[in-house]
């Protein structure tokens, strides 16, 4: 894979001005039970396209499940996969993701404090494609979760670790700071790339109510592989805000790009359900 800004910031800058026409409300964050546990997730990324057309379809968007089993007192079984949706005008395609396969680890009360995972490249596009080498639906499913591009950049390898840890503040368990770090190696399968190292980071607090939980974070992504870069070069940032059941029930969310390099992308919308 060539440098960060070329295939990622730049080239989602490009579709999205030019288009080729994530119960938790975050899924990566479903956490684990006794028994198995089935997340859906829908998003849709609000693209201002440049005066292209009409602008996209109103079904332009990204579905995923997630599934979280136990296999061990103190570890569970994940996996995570979607397609992607998108048309302009006459023109539609579809892009089924790279499935992710992992184990998250379970700490003593039971949440997710850390996992290991694989994102295989196996992403395919279906449709018509976009004249831009990657189909308006890949375009946009990167558009709508750049912190992690490879569920649907093709031919790509990913394999990652992390920890998830959280901490209550003060009295009680209503309030809580929410931590992510993340390490990423990403391999291109096809001749004439270069691999690259990935740091995923996220900050956030979370307070309970009496029947939701009101959750923000600020998450962001940084190319660590590269040495010419600076700052705004080799991150994205973006500001999510959600709302949850404490009791199951779905969560919503809305999240925000925080970087010139999206500003195409007015914000994205979605909606998480735990079965």
């Amino acid at each position: 894979m060539r440098s960060f800004p070329n295939v990622v910031l730049l080239a989602a800058a490009f579709f999205a001005l030019h288009p080729p026409a994530e119960s938790e409300a975050q899924l990566r964050r479903v956490q684990p039970s006794d028994d198995p546990v089935v997340a859906l997730q829908v998003t849709k990324a609000f693209i201002d396209t440049g005066g292209f057309g009409d602008g996209f379809s109103w079904y332009t968007s990204v579905i995923r499940g997630r599934l979280v089993t136990p296999i061990g007192e103190s570890t569970a079984f994940v996996a995570d996969w979607g397609v992607s949706l998108a048309g302009v005008g006459s023109e539609s395609d579809a892009t089924l993701a790279n499935p992710e396969l992992g184990i998250t680890f379970i700490d003593d009360d039971g949440a997710s404090s850390g996992f290991v995972s694989v994102i295989l490249p196996l992403a395919k596009t279906i449709g018509e494609e976009g004249g831009f080498g990657f189909g308006g639906s890949t375009a946009t499913a990167i558009l709508s979760d750049p912190i992690w591009l490879e569920r649907f950049a093709p031919d790509l390898l990913s394999l990652n670790a992390g920890i998830t840890p959280s901490s209550a503040i003060g009295d009680g368990d209503a309030t809580r700071l929410n931590y992510e770090l993340t390490g990423s190696f990403l391999m291109p399968t096809e001749d004439g790339g270069e691999n690259e190292f990935f740091a995923r980071y996220g900050f956030g607090i979370s307070h309970a109510l009496e029947s939701v939980r009101l959750r923000a974070d600020v998450n962001g992504i940084a190319v660590l592989s590269e040495g010419d870069l600076d700052f705004g070069e080799r991150t994205i940032h973006e500001l999510f805000l959600g709302i949850e059941g404490v009791d199951g029930g779905p969560g919503f969310f809305v999240k925000v790009p925080l970087d010139e390099n999206f500003d195409s992308v007015d914000a994205v919308i979605g909606a998480t359900l735990v079965f």
